[in-house]
């Protein structure tokens, strides 16, 4: 190098945005980071899981849970995070339709539909089109259940919202969807995944390397801490 000439510092990468869906059943995979438990290198940003399907569609997210119908649509831009999922095997508790009329009684009738989540929104088609054989006319409303009800015959909450509104509202009627996908399938129902984006992942696999260690090392820090 002639001297004289400082070498130019190389640039500093920039910070994994992460994605966290801002329900309690996302709490445990990021309970170490928000505890500052697990130290990592990024940024967090909270949301529904709406809302971080379209900030990952849009590039504004690196690494997120995103619904598992997000994920079916755009398997070729993203790569799936090993052993992080949303699933159950029957019973959800937290993705409920309310109805104030047996769903059989369902077609034609008009049934409000969540905003927060597109995966509830296929599942919910699924079981009362194919299992009990109706075609509602659904619309999208805000997750208020007695508002909801006032206009509608049957109502979609998940997350929080719908187990919020299972304990306010114990006298209205409800399925639970992971039961129904159960009792219609006889398989389990992944709701939510964990991607990356292909190009993170190919640029620079250092990187994805450290925040899936960081976020498995979050979600074993919330199982030997329970009692917090």
């Amino acid at each position: 190098r002639p001297a004289g000439r400082a070498s130019a510092a190389a640039p500093a990468a920039p910070a994994i945005r992460l994605g966290c869906i801002d329900y309690l059943n996302c709490l445990p995979v990021y309970f170490g980071i928000e505890r500052g438990a697990v130290e990592w290198d990024g940024t967090l940003h909270k949301g529904p899981p709406s809302v971080l399907n379209q900030a990952f569609r849009e590039g504004r997210l690196d690494v997120t849970p995103v619904s598992s119908i997000e994920y079916a649509r755009r398997a070729a831009e993203c790569v799936v995070l090993p052993d992080l999922s949303i699933c159950a095997d029957g019973r959800v508790a937290s993705i409920l339709l309310f109805h104030r009329r047996p769903l059989t009684e369902l077609d034609g009738r008009p049934v409000a539909l969540t905003a927060s989540s597109a995966t509830s929104v296929v599942l919910a088609r699924i079981i009362l089109e194919l299992r009990y054989g109706v075609r509602p006319e659904y619309r999208v409303a805000p997750p208020d259940l007695e508002a909801m009800l006032a206009e509608h015959d049957a109502a979609l909450l998940i997350g929080d919202d719908a187990l919020l509104a299972a304990q306010a509202f114990p006298g209205i009627p409800r399925v639970d969807l992971g039961e129904e996908w159960k009792a219609f399938t006889g398989h389990p129902m992944v709701y939510a995944l964990w991607v990356a984006r292909r190009e993170l992942a190919e640029s620079d696999p250092a990187a994805l390397r450290r925040v899936i260690r960081a976020l498995q090392a979050s979600r074993e820090y919330a199982r030997n801490h329970r009692q917090e």
